[in-house]
């Protein structure tokens, strides 16, 4: 079996990447078309995008990035290194691809798609913090407090029945389901990984928007969540997304918070399959 059809196997598969030697843990679920990887958020895990990419029904790659949930931990945790691990896996699978990145995971797929133009056919931005690539945290106070109540919940990280109820007595709105989701993502992270956030280095060494490429290589559709919502894509931030992607196609959904592939995951679909089935269709024609 080749290395691309072992990724593709149903299953769950521990990955070598060539980024510090970081042991990666990706899941892999079968489908029809071009496979879609999905990277998730920072404090979260694959697991999260699961349901999504279980309703696209696409061949689906989705891994834990480094120090998230059963992958691997390391001493460093820029977006460079995040997106290193994933050019990796890119290689590795040798065929074009979709990446679907939320949140930071957003961040992660514009590095690969601008590292391998030629291995990315769709780029897909869920809520993308891309204020990070040209303005410091401190200039979103309400972020910065988000990230520090769940850095607080770390001391709970060892204890799952009382790691639950701070995050049921944080969110009371929310859906208990959807938060014991979270608290297993809580409890499967490296600490260490919001230094990098809350220091100003998420982004170190990457380029201004406007010097990001010459010509993007491939289409993007960014979503954005509610602006009522405290979303990490605000609509003073569209002129960012153009600058880095003057055809991208922005989508506001409205009443979703940060993450949409959670409640709000059926109006992702309704965009986005048309989108890809269309794209294949022209490919195929």
């Amino acid at each position: 079996m080749s290395q691309a059809a072992s990724l593709l196997s149903q299953g769950g598969h521990a990955f070598l990447s060539g980024a510090d030697s970081c042991r990666l843990w990706v899941r892999s679920l079968p489908g029809q078309g071009e496979p879609i990887i999905y990277l998730h958020g920072i404090a979260d895990w694959g697991q999260s995008l699961l349901p999504l990419a279980m309703e696209m029904g696409y061949p689906a790659l989705i891994p834990d990035l480094r120090g998230h949930g059963f992958s691997q931990r390391q001493a460093s945790y820029r977006v460079l290194d995040y997106a290193a691990d994933i050019v990796a896996l890119l290689d590795a699978l040798g065929q074009r691809v979709t990446l679907y990145g939320h949140s930071l995971g957003a961040l992660v797929s514009l590095v690969c798609a601008r590292t391998r133009p030629q291995l990315v056919r769709h780029l897909i931005l869920e809520d993308p913090p891309l204020f990070h690539l040209s303005a410091s945290i401190d200039s979103r106070p309400s972020l910065v407090a988000a990230f520090s109540a769940t850095r607080q919940l770390l001391a709970y990280q060892d204890d799952p029945h009382q790691l639950l109820c701070a995050l049921l007595a944080a969110e009371p709105q929310r859906d208990p389901a959807a938060l014991a989701r979270r608290a297993e993502a809580c409890r499967r992270y490296d600490p260490t990984i919001w230094d990098t956030a809350l220091d100003n280095r998420l982004c170190e060494g990457l380029p201004k928007p406007h010097s990001w490429w010459q010509q993007p290589a491939c289409p993007c559709i960014c979503f954005a969540a509610d602006p009522e919502r405290n979303p990490a894509l605000q609509t003073s931030d569209f002129p960012i997304v153009y600058a880095l992607h003057p055809q991208a196609q922005i989508h506001t959904i409205h009443g979703s918070g940060h993450s949409i592939h959670g409640s709000y995951r059926q109006q992702l679909i309704e965009i986005l399959k048309p989108a890809l089935d269309q794209a294949a269709q022209i490919k195929s024609g």
